[in-house]
């Protein structure tokens, strides 16, 4: 199904955008192999509307133009960005201001504020930021126009997404809260999942609101729990799961790793799980799967044997998969036809690239 094609070393963070791989080795930041500046922060940085974007100390580059504050790179969208700046020690709270991208104007201050939990931007001109115990509405349409905050006492851990008129939003005690985009109103709650058994702490509920990936084109939440797929119908309101422990168990996965922001197609959700070794009795190593949504059979899986992808998640960019170990490799492995042997060893290729190429 996937071919290892490469693998490159010294990575510490990687990035797509717009078509385009992003990386940041030990000697700095790299455009598709080329290098581009040096001592770049590990995760700010991107490829805007053809525009190169990156965070280096406490100041922003914009193609050749600086900006002396913090963007807040999850938040670019249009011509656009959040920027923090004058952190106070005394109450731990950042200046935020949204800034235009290109001539560097501040369109819209929005004071001082705790540090941002997180944001979530998609193609609808929305932008939602979550301070503390809020999530603020932007419509960036044209100005940046903040339309509704919503407040709560709960701990709100994640934005999810947005799908059509409902925004999705993980909280605290196993809940999972749906807004309403326009007015901001909770319209539904989900959190029982009745049959549903994971050991003490989980029974009958959603086992953990984070880890789940949202799929607009089928109108579901998709995630997975140790051994179980879960489902969110988001039209019928309703939560559906499966136990795959007997399918996993035929490719010795004793579980999956926790899920969050994998890559999710219309027929196979790719994660990482716990594999027992064929040689060594008790020991296990991470693979890479890719677990087909219709059949809740495994249809491609390559082994990780003497590396730890550690919390990496994998990503997918067309046909391209992308996943990084915890020693700074990136793995890239390209879609085939038919699908490939489910024991491909991760030494069966290796291209090392240490440095400018």
């Amino acid at each position: 199904m996937y071919n290892l094609t490469k693998v490159i070393e010294n990575i510490n963070s990687f990035r797509i955008s717009e078509g385009h791989l992003l990386e940041v080795k030990k000697g700095g930041l790299y455009f598709d192999d080329n290098f581009i500046d040096e001592r770049v922060d590990s995760y700010n940085y991107t490829f805007h509307d053809g525009s190169l974007i990156y965070l280096k100390g406490e100041e922003t580059y914009i193609d050749n133009k600086v900006i002396k504050k913090t963007i807040l790179i999850d938040t670019v969208l249009n011509d656009f960005a959040l920027f923090s700046s004058d952190f106070n020690v005394k109450d731990f709270t950042l200046k935020y201001e949204f800034i235009n991208l290109y001539n560097g104007e501040v369109v819209l201050d929005l004071g001082s504020k705790t540090m941002l939990k997180s944001s979530y931007v998609n193609s609808e001109n929305i932008l939602l930021l979550n301070f503390g115990d809020k999530i603020s509405y932007y419509d960036v349409s044209g100005d940046v126009v903040e339309m509704w905050v919503w407040y709560d006492d709960r701990d709100i851990k994640r934005i999810i997404g947005v799908y059509e008129s409902a925004i999705i939003v993980a909280c605290d005690n196993h809940k999972i809260v749906i807004l309403d985009k326009v007015s901001g109103k909770v319209i539904h709650e989900y959190q029982k999942v009745l049959g549903l058994n994971i050991g003490q702490e989980y029974r009958n509920v959603i086992p953990e609101s984070t880890d789940f990936v949202l799929d607009a084109a089928s109108g579901k939440l998709v995630g997975l729990f140790h051994t179980y797929i879960i489902e969110i119908l988001l039209e019928q309101k309703e939560v559906i799961y499966s136990n795959l422990t007997e399918e996993l168990k035929r490719h010795r996965v004793s579980s999956f790793k926790r899920f969050s922001n994998n890559a999710v197609t219309n027929d196979h959700i790719f994660a990482i799980a716990h594999t027992e070794d064929n040689d060594s009795q008790g020991i296990e190593y991470d693979s890479l799967v890719a677990l087909n949504r219709i059949s809740k059979k495994l249809d491609w899986q390559h082994h990780f044997h003497n590396e730890s992808v550690g919390t990496n998640t994998p990503k997918l960019e067309g046909s391209i998969l992308y996943q990084k170990d915890i020693n700074h490799q990136l793995y890239i492995f390209n879609k085939s036809d038919p699908i490939v042997s489910l024991h491909l060893r991760c030494h069966t290729l290796r291209i090392f690239n240490s440095g400018r190429t």
